[in-house]
């Protein structure tokens, strides 16, 4: 939650617990049965270990569901709302007409209720492309804080493959010390591999690459022999593109310091989902995932990947805001949860969105850098949208996040008018407003290989509804 509402819970209309799943312990990270997912799990023999994936929830140590908290912790409900009205602790109601949780009736909780007005092509944002755009991210992000969280992406070799006229895409290339292997990461739609080293101020220097072929085998290179100046290498390769789909993820912190944009938030996504089979011509799978923190009633509520789209965008529209109570949140388990319990394509194109306003807890540092690392081995480009509320030291650890595994930045502004007072990107770094629907879609078709245009918005900010 916002670090000015830590000692309460934001407002946060919550339905009754909309959705029966299957749950895991937080403990042992179990992964439940698969249920209502066209997804397929590994059918193992009786000599393995079973692997299956699906959908269910790691819980937290709340078992409850609250709708939000007054001033003096209690419960309540405010009749007849139609859309969050929430305060800071510095803020009072004025008006008397609440009621308790329990003189809800059945009509607050119906499954139509819930679903406002929000409508796609309301939110606007922009993006930082911080890989094509090196220089003005080496003077942006701080060291420091970055070296805090072991993710000081700030040295790197820039590998480029081709075939012919064609840059390849798809394959996995290693950067090495002569001993031990330090970084893996996946050649993207462009052919590029974007190779970190000295993440957590090691000072190892690399020495080699190594690029594995089409079938099996291993080419190796001296860098001395091949990388410029700037440590950027290209190669020919005899590797082929392959044909591939798109598997989509969506991991979406639902605490309650997100209830100022989460309908809408959800309305975007939706719309994304709706649209990004038929704009890019790819066969997609989505999968959508849900974070909020220790104490509340789930660490992580998760669906595996799906082909239905209509399905998909109606557990988006099921979920609400609510819980947090500190500034960070669960995004360690939702990280590992998304990487490991997910049945990935390993022939596709991976894109792993995540919407939040909030940081990591601080000691999830190494191994949630650890993940990082990991995504960026399984070729998932990991995207943030940073909602109101989040911080500097936020922003530079999410876009060190987005470049160690080739993702890019997206942000929301002041310019819809809608949520809390957004941060500035830092070092003032100029960017065209887009809707935000429009700009997933453009990425997403650019990850793709397409280009599929966006409209820029006029720069003009709304007014916004506070600090």
């Amino acid at each position: 939650m916002r670090k000015n509402s830590k000692k309460y819970s934001l407002v946060a209309m919550m339905m009754a617990a909309s959705i029966l799943m299957s749950s895991c312990g937080a403990a042992n990270k179990a992964v439940c049965t698969k249920t209502n997912s066209s997804s397929n799990g590994t059918v193992a023999t009786a000599d393995e270990a079973v692997t299956t994936f699906g959908d269910g929830e790691i819980k937290g140590s709340s078992s409850i569901s609250e709708f939000f908290r007054d001033l003096d912790g209690d419960v309540v409900y405010k009749e007849g709302i139609d859309e969050a009205v929430g305060y800071s602790d510095k803020e009072v109601y004025e008006t008397d007409d609440y009621s308790t949780v329990d003189e809800i009736g059945d009509d607050y909780i119906d499954g139509d209720y819930y679903y406002n007005d929000a409508e796609a092509g309301t939110l606007t944002g922009g993006e930082l492309r911080d890989l094509l755009n090196w220089d003005n991210y080496l003077r942006s992000v701080d060291q420091e804080i970055l070296a805090k969280w072991d993710v000081v992406s700030t040295s790197r070799v820039t590998v480029h493959l081709y075939n012919g006229d064609t840059p390849i895409m798809g394959t996995k290339v290693v950067l090495t010390n002569g001993q031990s292997d330090l970084f893996t990461a996946v050649t993207d739609v462009t052919g590029n591999a974007y190779l970190f080293y000295n993440l957590v101020n090691e000072d190892v220097a690399p020495t080699g690459i190594k690029v594995y072929g089409d079938d099996g085998s291993v080419s190796e290179y001296a860098l001395s022999d091949v990388a410029n100046s700037k440590n950027e290498v290209e190669l020919e390769v005899k590797n082929t593109n392959k044909e591939v789909n798109v598997d989509l993820m969506f991991v979406v912190d639902t605490t309650g310091s997100m209830w100022d944009e989460l309908d809408y938030l959800k309305a975007e996504i939706q719309d994304v989902i709706d649209r990004a089979s038929d704009e890019t011509g790819m066969s997609i799978r989505t999968s959508v995932n849900f974070y909020r923190d220790q104490e509340d009633e789930y660490l992580v509520r998760y669906f595996d990947f799906r082909d239905d789209a209509a399905e998909v965008k109606e557990l988006v529209g099921e979920q609400t805001a609510d819980g947090g109570g500190d500034y960070p949140e669960a995004v360690y388990e939702a990280f590992d949860n998304a990487l490991n319990e997910h049945n990935w394509n390993e022939n596709s194109i991976k894109l792993m969105f995540v919407v939040l306003d909030a940081p990591p807890h601080e000691e999830d540092a190494t191994e949630l850098a650890a993940l990082v690392k990991q995504a960026a081995e399984m070729g998932v480009r990991i995207i943030p949208i940073m909602s109101s509320g989040a911080d500097a030291e936020t922003e530079y650890l999410f876009r060190s996040y987005a470049a160690i595994t080739g993702g890019t930045y997206l942000f929301l502004d002041d310019n819809s008018g809608v949520g809390y007072a957004h941060e500035t990107p830092a070092n003032d770094t100029e960017y065209d407003s887009e809707y935000l629907n429009e700009m997933m879609i453009r990425v997403i078709g650019e990850y793709c290989g397409k280009d599929l245009g966006t409209e820029v918005v006029e720069i003009t900010p709304a007014p916004v509804q506070g600090n």
